[in-house]
Order: structure tokens, then C-alpha cells, then sequence
């Protein structure tokens, strides 16, 4: 869903010249389909022409190698995620979504779409981009990979959330909501989930 967070992001950057939007991806994906960002980038100038000429926009680094992963050790997420003031994961749908934990982990404030596992993964302490509808109040859908229905994050919605929270960073106010996504997200460690895991079965047999 880059088109939409680019729009959302587009919206909610028209009047500021103190936001950037990074992008852990690059311009052009190598040997697979996806967007040309950049290209991309060019139909939302209208609602905010600096999203191309200026420098609101970045991508972690040219040339990675983001269909193995294999250049992107959990060393180096950890130092892309402490960049962040704030993690927007416009999704479409996760079957879990991990990125949504480890940047919590990381004491990162996150919005996230309003489906699948975006309520559990942002608890109460978060905020839920709603769905985009129609004008008969129906999901806006499209229907990606092995036939799984992708529900749009509205993007007007998304602007919003991103002026609250930026009114929050603006005041200082942003660490104390990461502090609470970071305890929601250490729920999540490995040695809990088993333990939960085994309980789960015990209690089958």
C-alpha cells in the first residue's frame, strides 16, 4: 500500500518542512513487481509539491537486496527502527505483522491499518487507521497474491493521525506513547509466547 501512505503522507506533509517520510525499501524493486516510488511520487503533487522536488522522502539505502533480505541483519533493523519518531504501517492485511512488534520493541510509537492484526498489534495505547469506504459504507478492496482480499487505509484518516501524533512530537509528549509500545510489545518475547504455547496444549489434553 505505498500509494496510499505516499498520499496520506503527501496530505498530512503539504505545510511542514520538518517531516520526512523514510521509506525501508528502494526507488525501483530489482527483479520483482512493485512500484516505481518515484514515478509514484509524481501523481500526489498536487497535494504537496515538495514530496518530489524536496527531500521528504528517503529510502534506507539503493541497491538493497529486499526480496532475500539477506543484507538486513536484525542489527542494522534495530538502527532503522530508532530513526523513526513514528512507524505508519499502512497495510493492506499481515498475517502477524512483525514489523508492527519489533518497531514497539524499539520504544517507536505506531499507527497501523484497522484490520487483520492491527488491533492486537497496536493494543490500546495506539491509534487505527480506519478502512477506506465507499459510498455505500463497503470496504474498498483489492484482491492481491494466492487470492487475499486487501483492505485500503484511508488515507485522509491516515493524514490525520499523522497531524496528532505530530502535534504530540511537537510538545514533547511522543516518548511517553512509545514507553507504552514498548511494554506492549515485550508481551510478545519469544519465552512468553512458548510458555502460553505449552499452557495451550496442557490444558487440551
Amino acid at each position: 500500500m505505498l500509494d496510499r501512505l505516499l498520499m496520506g503522507f503527501a496530505r498530512f506533509s503539504k505545510d511542514k518542512n520538518d517531516v520526512k517520510l523514510l521509506l525501508h525499501t528502494e526507488t525501483v524493486p530489482p527483479d520483482c513487481p512493485g512500484w516505481d516510488i518515484r514515478t509514484l511520487m509524481d501523481r500526489f503533487q498536487d497535494l504537496d509539491p515538495e514530496l518530489v522536488k524536496g527531500d521528504k522522502v528517503n529510502f534506507t539505502k539503493d541497491k538493497m537486496d529486499i526480496v532475500t533480505r539477506q543484507r538486513i541483519d536484525a542489527k542494522r533493523m534495530v538502527t532503522v527502527y530508532n530513526i523513526f519518531d513514528l512507524f505508519c504501517y499502512a497495510t493492506g492485511g499481515e498475517g502477524f505483522g512483525m514489523p508492527g512488534i519489533e518497531c514497539q520493541s524499539c520504544g517507536v510509537p505506531i499507527i497501523m491499518t484497522d484490520c487483520t492484526t492491527g488491533p492486537e498489534l497496536c493494543g490500546d495505547h495506539a491509534k487505527l487507521i480506519p478502512r477506506l469506504k465507499d459510498s455505500y459504507g463497503r470496504d474498498v478492496i483489492e484482491i492481491g497474491q494466492y487470492a487475499v482480499e486487501n483492505k485500503y487505509p484511508d488515507d485522509i484518516e491516515m493524514a490525520k493521525l499523522l497531524n496528532e501524533k505530530y502535534d504530540l512530537w511537537k510538545k514533547g509528549e511522543l516518548k511517553k506513547e512509545g514507553e507504552a509500545c514498548r511494554n506492549h510489545a515485550l508481551k510478545y518475547d519469544w519465552d512468553i509466547i512458548s510458555q502460553d504455547l505449552i499452557q495451550l496444549f496442557e490444558n487440551e489434553r
